[in-house]
């Protein structure tokens, strides 16, 4: 190979790399600003490079809520702050705490009957239950006697389970 046919492999790549880099950066700014990426800019960027659920896994078919009674009277979201606390400190461990809840309630929608209202004696229910205790307990939530609230969110239709 001849020092020409390196120089211009070399210069090709540092193009390439310029290019790339350059347009993905371009494509960021504008997906942060009020006018999103059209042509050219978008077809390269979206269809390589952009990253979301359906990068790793299906979107998720629901949005879960996870209510429990206070011993006020009042209902807090847990999952609300779960994933608040996530949100703000990644490094904090709060993802795997958030994913196990919305497992717990998948895995129980997964495998109950119920359309919705009081879940008795279902072993998934049941472990969404004491962990929900034992997080409430860790973080010095005072919690009425076991209330748990599930409130399942889909495009079309609402589910509800309680015990």
């Amino acid at each position: 190979m001849t020092r020409r046919t390196k120089s211009l492999i070399l210069l090709c790549s540092i193009l390439a790399t310029l290019f790339h880099f350059g347009t993905m950066g371009l494509y960021t700014w504008r997906l942060k600003s009020s006018n999103p990426p059209e042509g050219w800019l978008r077809s390269y960027g979206a269809s390589f490079f952009h990253q979301d659920w359906k990068l790793f896994v299906p979107p998720p078919e629901a949005n879960y809520r996870l209510f429990v009674q206070l011993t006020n009277g009042q209902y807090h979201d847990l999952l609300a702050d779960i994933r608040q606390a996530h949100q703000e400190n990644r490094l904090a461990a709060n993802g795997h705490l958030l994913l196990s809840f919305v497992n717990y309630i998948y895995m129980f929608e997964q495998n109950t009957k119920a359309q919705g209202g009081q879940i008795k004696n279902d072993p998934y229910f049941n472990l969404l239950q004491n962990s929900v205790q034992h997080y409430a307990r860790s973080q010095h939530l005072p919690l009425r006697a076991p209330s748990v609230i599930v409130l399942t969110v889909e495009e079309k239709k609402t589910r509800i389970y309680f015990n």
